[in-house]
């Protein structure tokens, strides 16, 4: 919990001094690196190898997290394009998780999954996770 405050104040830091930092990801983990001394002219494959970089990931969600906080600190032009960037990845995985009868029944077939007489099924993302419901009575 310590360390997550500590990653949160350093990228609330970053991103009021470096106004670059609120535009590109890459510019607010340039500047979060430095501040907590890594060496950023080394290259990629030694800090991954050292692993220095681990922390990326933390760093990307304290920042949505301090930019929740402090929507000051947002782009609005990289607000916006995010926003419309998810959009279309949900239309897409929508579309994705589509599947027709037919279509579902031509891949249970090719699949080599035993065959069932399929009444009905059902396709439901919760978190992420796709389950897929089968009735066959």
């Amino acid at each position: 919990m310590k360390r997550l405050k500590r990653l949160e104040s350093i990228v609330r830091a970053e991103l009021t001094e470096n106004e670059a930092a609120r535009k590109s990801d890459t510019a607010l983990l340039m500047g979060c690196f430095e501040r907590m001394g890594i060496d950023t002219s080394r290259s990629f494959a030694e800090l991954a190898a050292d692993g220095s970089l681990r922390q990326m990931e933390s760093i990307t969600r304290a920042r949505r997290k301090v930019q929740a906080d402090s929507p000051e600190l947002k782009d609005g032009t990289v607000t916006e394009l995010r926003a419309a960037r998810e959009e279309e990845f949900r239309e897409y995985a929508k579309a994705k998780c589509r599947m027709s009868r037919e279509e579902f029944e031509t891949h249970i077939a090719e699949s080599g999954v035993p065959q069932v007489d399929v009444k009905r099924f059902a396709l439901t993302r919760i978190n992420g996770v796709v389950k897929l419901y089968i009735a066959t009575v």
